[in-house]
């Protein structure tokens, strides 16, 4: 006779045997996106950890505006950067004022943030893996918009 099992146990159940498949591990995997069992868990998927090892080469370069420079009012700010994100990282986020504007791929170009309030502002730049993990480079540069 076969054992009735709860609606809840048959979901966990379909949702780690299709993770298996959507979240294959591969060789290159750390065990913080995976876990140290071999599966994607969400406390190792979706908490961001920042790791004291960046890399070999990971570098990031705002090469404008530089730190203390006074912008004009009613200008859109251009911010250049050249970014490298080493043998760990794929790809960088960036923020305005402490909140994240979006993640990018570009190594080197220029990212327009459009027209700020006049005030102090800081820009900082966060290189992340895959897995959007941040390796701990990171640069910040503080201007005012005047």
């Amino acid at each position: 006779m076969l054992k009735r099992i709860s609606e809840k146990t048959f979901l966990l159940f379909a949702f780690v045997f299709v993770a298996q498949f959507v979240f294959p591990v591969s060789s290159s995997a750390s065990s913080r996106e995976f876990g140290d069992n071999g599966y994607v868990t969400a406390a190792n998927w979706f908490t961001p950890k920042k790791s004291s090892d960046s890399g070999e080469g990971a570098s990031i370069n705002i090469t404008f505006p530089k730190e203390g420079d006074v912008l004009p009012a009613g200008k859109k700010v251009l911010v250049k950067y050249d970014v490298n994100p080493g043998s760990k990282g794929d790809h960088f986020h960036y923020f305005l004022d402490g909140t994240q504007i979006a993640s990018w791929r570009g190594r080197s170009g220029t990212l327009d943030y459009g027209v700020l309030p006049p005030g102090k502002h800081t820009i900082t730049f966060k290189i992340a893996t895959m897995a959007h993990s941040l390796i701990g480079v990171e640069k910040s540069v503080t201007f005012t918009v005047k």
